[in-house]
């Protein structure tokens, strides 16, 4: 089996001059690799350069396990490619194809799509330039670069209250991240994480869900310090981090029932997550990620571990998805 990872290649404080910290020591090869091995398989990482198409060709691996969700080089626009290419070379992988990562990756695609098959996401518009701001939408209004995950781009004052501060964070995500912002109004309520296991009937693991504290003037939201730079301890300062999430019943089945037809939508595959807050009484969907993080601290292993799954369970689960 090929462990797929980008590394030599990478040049996150040359890409992401905003947001590069706290990304780079990932533990993720070693911890995949140790629970793979104790699977019975024989593993080769591989560092996936410009190299990779040859490589591969000459192991000719039953299955490769694809963490590459920085895309190539850390150019998250790249990401798609490297299944797209293993679909050249008949190679069977983990997780999503290239249709469903790059449909996910564009936020706007992905609001969208959902718009269309009638599911809730707040109202949104995207700004390719400072001045395209003829918009529609209520303020608070949260403003994010247009292709990218892992929190990039957003910072505590990622929330605009008037059309001053609104074009200064469009202007801001234009220049430092090269490409448009994506604007949408910011809803207040619960946010919830579901984490969502197979292929065309998806099992919805326990929800997380986080709540902010109410700080004058200040808007709840995950940032990218708090997701990448900041520790444990500091984290539950900021954050109450609750899975499984205490939540009536009824809550729980619309939020899973949400994120399954998203899932759906989205021809998500193997596994994947989806965010969620509450507008009010109703559930509205942020985002889509496929491919999400594997690290033993993120929001999908949290999950896995409330459903009483070990890491190793859990990568052979996503192992045995592929295999279909």
């Amino acid at each position: 089996m090929a462990l797929l990872y980008t590394g030599s290649d990478s040049d996150l404080a040359g890409n992401y001059p905003e947001d590069h910290d706290g990304r780079e020591e990932d533990d993720r090869v070693s911890l995949i690799t140790h629970a793979l091995t104790k699977l019975g398989c024989k593993v080769d990482p591989l560092d996936f350069d410009l190299g990779a198409f040859e490589k591969l060709r000459r192991l000719k691996p039953d299955l490769a396990f694809n963490i590459c969700d920085c895309g190539f080089g850390e150019d998250s626009d790249m990401e798609p490619h490297i299944p797209a290419m293993l679909d050249i070379l008949g190679i069977r992988y983990t997780g999503s194809n290239y249709l469903a990562l790059a449909l996910c990756l564009d936020k706007m695609r992905t609001k969208e799509i959902l718009s269309f098959r009638g599911l809730p996401t707040p109202k949104f518009h995207l700004a390719e330039n400072a001045s395209d701001l003829d918009h529609d939408l209520h303020y608070p209004i949260i403003v994010k670069p247009s292709r990218e995950d892992g929190s990039i781009g957003i910072k505590a004052d990622a929330v605009a209250t008037d059309a001053k501060k609104l074009k200064e964070l469009v202007s801001r995500i234009i220049k430092n991240y090269k490409q448009p912002a994506i604007i949408e109004e910011f809803i207040s309520g619960s946010e919830f994480t579901v984490v969502l296991l197979g292929n065309d009937d998806p099992r919805a693991l326990p929800i997380n869900e986080f709540r902010y504290p109410k700080a004058r003037g200040a808007f709840g939201i995950m940032t990218y310090e708090s997701k990448w730079q900041i520790s444990d301890v500091q984290f539950k300062k900021r954050i109450t981090w609750t899975c499984p999430a205490m939540i009536e019943k009824g809550l729980e089945k619309r939020l899973v029932d949400l994120a399954t037809k998203a899932y759906r939508a989205m021809g998500l595959r193997g596994y994947g997550r989806v965010d969620l807050r509450m507008d009010g009484k109703k559930p509205m969907i942020l985002e889509v990620n496929a491919n999400p993080d594997l690290d033993t601290d993120c929001f999908v292993f949290n999950s896995a571990k409330a459903a009483g799954m070990s890491y190793k369970e859990l990568i052979k689960r996503i192992v045995e998805f592929a295999l279909e």
